[in-house]
């Protein structure tokens, strides 16, 4: 069916490529969904979901975003630079990280007020951000390279140990500690698997890498620490902002089912807007000085995008709550509703999110920014109006999903525009 979406091409090779291997990763994830769901409450979900969003904040700036300039440089003795310095920065931030939740605990957590299962996962969170930083590193340098076969077996290999942790630690009882034992298992093991695939690429390089020469590729790509930094947390605040204000208003029940919301509607994102998102950027960098190629390749990427994603869409509206009462049981219809509120914002931010990556090759992360800002601005009226004024969740993300929608609709229509005309600044300025 995708060689319907995706003629005979390089690119379409390439995102078949990613696709394959992505495949495997979401049938394991989707199919015991229905078990996990049945063995966890969404109080348990909604404690893993406030641990990671806590550390998907720290991560963001694990790498100082050095790892989004790897694709960029003509020569390999220049990309190797960057991979070594996202690579420092990131143990250097998990060190901090270390400290920061020694000293949490510490010295803090009696008066808190943090759910204590979380405290207790503190002393585990620098791994959870060295982990998840190796992974951006390592998947920007595959991505570089072409080795989508490598990026392939990450996934596989994530979700595999992940869900069947999941599944077996959850037969036993052992409840969110399941969770946070899974998802740290997956996340060492999968990176053993990427590292193990890509040594022999990256080995021969090493000799290139200096202080000086690192110094220089870390100014030439300032403004992606400068400016992308920024932008990443921006964005990251869409996802983990609504976790925080439904932790401040509402239960951690309604935190679970938001969570899984998230997870079964990003689960088209993981299984085919991220293949052809990476391999959009790859191709797009290598035409950035080919405007007329870049518009088109910009254009269809997004018709393909709408395409896949729109029966998704239909479905959700018209029986969303159904659909996840049935598969995953009564207790998560309530998240079918969350979905079917949500899904017209998350249609289009699919479609965004495929060809994102063009800021990047034309060097507009600026307003990209103000664009992230104006949702983020959005969301907290929302959440606000939702947990202070109407007092109901729906209601908030009645109003969050119209507002995001018409913004994302605006930022799709930029996209297409910067793709067609000159590019006045570069990348790396």
């Amino acid at each position: 069916m995708l060689k319907i979406f995706f003629p005979r091409s390089e690119f379409s090779k390439n995102i078949l490529t990613l696709v394959s291997g992505t495949v495997v990763s979401q049938i394991i994830v989707l199919a015991l969904s229905p078990v996990l769901s049945r063995l966890y409450t969404p109080e348990e979900f909604g404690i893993l979901a406030t641990y990671m969003s806590l550390v998907s904040a720290i991560v963001i700036f694990s790498t100082g975003r050095y790892e989004l300039a790897i694709i960029l440089p003509e020569k390999n003795e220049d990309a190797i630079n960057l991979f070594a310095i996202a690579f420092i920065i990131n143990i250097g931030v998990s060190l901090f990280a270390l400290i920061g939740a020694f000293s949490f605990i510490w010295f803090f957590s009696a008066a808190s007020g943090v759910n204590p299962h979380i405290i207790f996962w503190l002393y585990f969170f620098p791994l959870f951000v060295f982990f998840i930083g190796s992974y951006q590193v390592f998947n920007n340098w595959a991505n570089r390279n072409k080795n989508y076969k490598s990026i392939s077996y990450y996934r596989i290999s994530n979700s595999l140990i992940t869900v069947s942790s999941n599944t077996g630690l959850g037969f036993l009882k052992t409840g969110v500690a399941g969770l946070f034992i899974s998802n740290l298992l997956g996340n060492i093991f999968a990176i053993i698997v990427f590292w193990r695939v890509l040594f022999s690429e990256i080995k021969p390089l090493f000799k290139f890498v200096s202080r000086k020469r690192m110094i220089e590729m870390a100014r030439e790509y300032k403004k992606f620490p400068l400016t992308n930094s920024f932008q990443a947390a921006s964005d990251m605040f869409q996802i983990n902002g609504i976790i925080y204000f439904i932790t401040f208003f509402f239960s951690q029940a309604v935190v679970g089912s938001f969570s899984y919301t998230v997870r079964i509607l990003q689960a088209p994102m993981n299984f085919i807007g991220g293949a052809i998102a990476q391999v959009f950027y790859q191709k797009a960098s290598s035409l950035k000085n080919n405007l007329p190629a870049l518009s088109r390749l910009t254009t269809s990427t997004m018709k393909r995008s709408a395409l896949i994603s729109f029966p998704l869409l239909i479905v959700l509206l018209f029986a969303g709550p159904e659909i996840f009462g049935f598969v995953f049981g009564e207790k998560w219809k309530v998240a079918g509703e969350y979905a079917r509120i949500l899904s017209p914002w998350f249609f289009l931010d699919f479609i965004r999110a495929t060809v994102s990556q063009i800021v990047f090759v034309s060097g507009s992360q600026n307003k990209l920014l103000l664009f992230s800002v104006i949702s983020n601005i959005f969301l907290i009226l929302a959440m606000l109006y939702g947990g202070m004024i109407a007092k109901n969740i729906k209601d908030g993300f009645v109003v969050f999903s119209c507002l995001q929608s018409l913004n994302t609709l605006y930022i799709l229509f930029w996209f297409h525009s910067i793709s067609k005309h000159k590019i006045l600044k570069s990348a790396v300025e």
